[in-house]
């Protein structure tokens, strides 16, 4: 290191020249006594003629110096200050810097000396590391949300089909929509044929399980049960335990004659029904047709049927519309058990063609099971015979 000749005033500033370098110290004038002067100029080339001119302009002040350390004094002053932070040499400063971190700016050097006179605890250094943002730490919706429970409804005995996550149901929209049944006498038409053998019989108990549990919530009356070829009948049953004690009393047989069962049942119900009125427009007793509850059917089934099925509701929604009952009287469900691809293009016929091809009310939906039972699909089930909305749009449509 070499040095330039001294100024031959006693007390004139000298310099010091330093090797060549990317990243050149600063020079810090300092007084006699050694603390720093409030001017501090970096050796940068387009600095070092403005240093030439500096100590000039300041060399009749003979109680000025150039340090030829700067970073002493800047230490013992950044003791005295009380100052967290820590001054870099340029040797600190390279290996510093390859660990990620910046130094800080003199904004945030005044940041840190204010807050630690506040009593505040100084910001750690600058990482890019710490930009990033811990995806494992962010809340995720669907665990944090304990409305995202699929079902809000409790089990029924002999348990059931678990759904996946779903849209949130609140349980007081749920039951606010099921309150309809209520109005309504709902019975369960269970197909017991032949083709229901197997694993599709065991599909059937279990969605008449679960649908009875929820039904007979709201049937204050009881549900009833019947099936395509056995006499046996339930009538008014309450709890789905009984609805499963007469389920396994039963054994798959024969033929599938939903068309016949339906006939046989809306005939006996438009019977009473029709009665009813004439008593009501004959003497004006209310009483009489207001003891007449709306049916809801549902049938569960694979949809095979072996007879006539349209004739049976079409002769039924005619006499409706001709004595102007309210469009939602009667409904009927058909519940598809398996995929058998002709019964449901059948099934979907009945639902969506039907009433527009033969002019009279629309009364049918259908739903096909598909393993599980969703509150959607539950919803539906129960509510798409007697709510055209839901028979449209689908369960969650009364549900949001």
């Amino acid at each position: 290191m070499g040095q330039s000749p001294s100024n031959s005033r006693h007390g004139s500033p000298t310099t010091t020249e330093f090797p060549n370098s990317s990243n050149p110290p600063s020079l810090v004038l300092v007084d006699s006594d050694g603390t720093p002067h409030s001017k501090e100029i970096r050796r940068s080339k387009s600095a070092r003629s403005s240093l030439s001119g500096f100590l000039s302009r300041n060399s009749s002040k003979s109680d000025l110096k150039v340090d030829t350390n700067p970073f002493r004094n800047r230490k013992s002053e950044k003791a005295k200050q009380g100052s967290g932070d820590s001054f870099l040499t340029p040797d600190s400063a390279v290996s510093h810097s390859s660990s990620g971190s910046h130094r800080r700016s003199r904004s945030a050097h005044a940041a840190v000396a204010s807050g630690q006179r506040d009593g505040l605890p100084p910001p750690p250094p600058y990482s890019p590391k710490e930009e990033k943002s811990d995806e494992s730490s962010q809340t995720s919706l669907y665990s944090a949300s304990p409305a995202m429970s699929p079902t809000n409804l409790e089990p029924p005995p002999g348990g059931g089909h678990s759904s996946g996550p779903r849209r949130p149901v609140r349980r007081n929209t749920l039951e606010i929509a099921l309150q309809t049944l209520k109005k309504y006498n709902t019975v369960f038409i269970v197909d017991d044929s032949s083709s229901m053998e197997g694993k599709l019989w065991m599909e059937a108990r279990s969605v008449l399980a679960n649908l009875a549990h929820v039904a007979q919530k709201y049937d204050v009356d009881g549900i009833d049960v019947c099936f395509l070829n056995s006499k046996s009948r339930g009538e008014k049953l309450k709890g789905s335990a009984s609805v499963q004690r007469l389920f396994d009393t039963m054994r798959p047989y024969g033929a599938t004659p939903i068309g016949e069962r339906l006939e046989l049942l809306l005939l006996d119900y438009l019977e009473k029904l029709e009665k009813a009125k004439d008593q009501h427009e004959q003497t004006g007793d209310r009483a009489a047709l207001t003891g007449i509850k709306p049916v809801n059917y549902i049938v569960i089934t694979d949809g095979a049927a072996t007879d006539d099925v349209e004739g049976p509701i079409v002769d039924a929604a005619r006499r409706l519309d001709a004595r102007h009952f309210p469009l939602n009287q009667v409904g009927i469900q058909f519940v598809q058990i398996g995929n058998f691809r002709q019964a449901t293009r059948f099934l979907d016929e009945l639902d969506d063609t039907l009433s527009a091809a033969n002019g009279v009310r629309d009364m049918v939906d259908t739903t096909p099971y598909k393993g599980e039972l969703t509150v959607e699909r539950l919803t539906k089930i129960l509510l798409g015979g007697i709510n055209r909305r839901v028979d449209r749009k689908g369960g969650l449509s009364v549900l949001e």
